[in-house]
């Protein structure tokens, strides 16, 4: 993303206007001269040709820095290039030769610098510059291309525009987001990308009863005391998944030159995300799953999960199947495998602090017997009434001796 120097906006009656550029063919062939002029560097064998410091001065020399966007591309693609690892023993290293070399000048009088790296060069054993380029090479300066960025020229433009609004999202109060007509795998995507980057996130107690509109608050990183840096990373990352959706608007209160502003943004702005975007792939055992219940139950009918459930306590779920009663009842059905151990502890801690909602738990075996889990399911009231355990996945009998759903079947 880019940083606060490089983020071309306007602000005007307390709002922020992101500067976004068209993808003109005069735009369009800078970042392919960019793109294919690193290509071409990284394929030199030479590595004094490949630092970072003397390809930064290479681009200077061959492109027109004038350019208003010139900066903030190469930072793109600077941030998107491969740099070879660092020596782990650097910094011993360059300790270990700094001694010697001041013991060296200690001990013997020099007529000139020259004569001074040209001992030390001869202690070594190796070239001055050499153990200069050696001893620094930790630097970023200072780092050797590895490969470059293999991205097409419009989506480094497309990078840029979004990379503006990551930028000013570093600096953010609070974020709130109005989705509708969103599909049953765009919620559950979108809600999934908001676990995956552990942001505080509020949900207004009517808005998920709209099927049609979602309103989301999820709290910046300028209102947090501590960590405010790497949480506002995660939140600024978090912004291209909302490019996927059809239909938004984001409005952000954030800070700009010590005064609060006013960001505002939606589907009408054509910001393109460079996320992969996730499939609506249903795994085969999950209709297996709902074809046998639905044969065996006449009371209730399994669904793939379509309902978004606001928990309570910054929990929220998307469950994976949703049962009906012929009565109108429904019940939600949420599946934890072995990667989910984290999320599962947190959904029986919110469970247990609102009673008022009924789920059944499907926990894998493989992570049932670890002692921290299997503490948390003995210990936990909603998973003695309504949980089972699973090997690869759940049965329909399993689900059908569960409390509520036979409570409701007996009446």
């Amino acid at each position: 993303m880019l940083t606060k120097d490089l983020i071309k906006c306007k602000v005007r009656s307390n709002k922020i206007h992101p500067q976004f550029v068209n993808k003109d063919e005069n735009l369009t062939t800078l970042a392919r001269n960019l793109l294919g002029f690193l290509d071409e560097i990284s394929n030199i064998s030479t590595p004094a040709n490949k630092t970072r410091k003397e390809i930064e001065k290479a681009l200077l020399d061959n492109f027109d820095i004038s350019i208003p966007i010139f900066p903030g591309l190469k930072k793109i693609l600077f941030d998107h290039c491969v740099w070879q690892e660092d020596d782990e023993n650097i910094q011993d290293k360059r300790w270990q030769w700094l001694l010697e070399a001041q013991m060296l000048r200690g001990r013997l009088n020099f007529a000139s610098p020259i004569s001074y790296q040209k001992a030390i060069s001869e202690h070594f054993d190796k070239d001055f510059t050499q153990i200069r380029d050696i001893i620094y090479s930790d630097l970023p300066e200072n780092k050797l291309l590895a490969s470059a960025p293999q991205i097409d020229p419009l989506d480094l433009i497309n990078r840029y525009n979004v990379a503006l609004v990551q930028g000013l999202l570093l600096k953010a109060f609070t974020l709130k987001i109005k989705l509708k007509n969103l599909t049953t795998i765009q919620k559950r995507n979108f809600f999934r990308a908001i676990k995956f980057h552990q942001l505080m996130v509020n949900i207004s107690e009517t808005d998920h009863l709209q099927q049609d509109a979602i309103q989301i608050t999820i709290d910046g990183p300028m209102h947090l005391f501590k960590n405010a840096g790497s949480y506002g990373d995660k939140f600024a990352n978090f912004f291209p998944h909302i490019l996927h959706l059809s239909n938004w608007e984001l409005i952000a209160e954030l800070e700009w030159k010590r005064k609060k502003v006013i960001l505002s943004l939606s589907e009408k702005n054509n910001l393109t995300s460079h996320y992969k975007e996730k499939s609506g792939f249903i795994p085969e055992e999950f209709n297996y799953f709902i074809e046998s219940f639905n044969k065996s139950c006449s009371y209730w009918q399994a669904k793939i999960g379509e309902s978004f459930i606001n928990i309570g306590s910054q929990s929220y779920c998307f469950p994976d199947i949703e049962f009906f009663g012929i009565n109108k009842e429904k019940l939600a059905f949420e599946l934890f495998h072995k990667w989910h151990k984290g999320q599962l502890l947190h959904r029986l801690k919110s469970l247990q602090k609102h009673s008022e909602h009924t789920m059944i738990i499907g926990v894998c075996r493989s992570i049932s017997k670890q002692k921290e889990i299997a503490d948390a399911l003995n210990n936990s009231l909603i998973f003695q009434n309504n949980g089972i355990l699973f090997r690869d996945f759940p049965t329909p009998n399993a689900v059908k001796d569960t409390r509520s759903i036979c409570r409701l079947m007996s009446l």
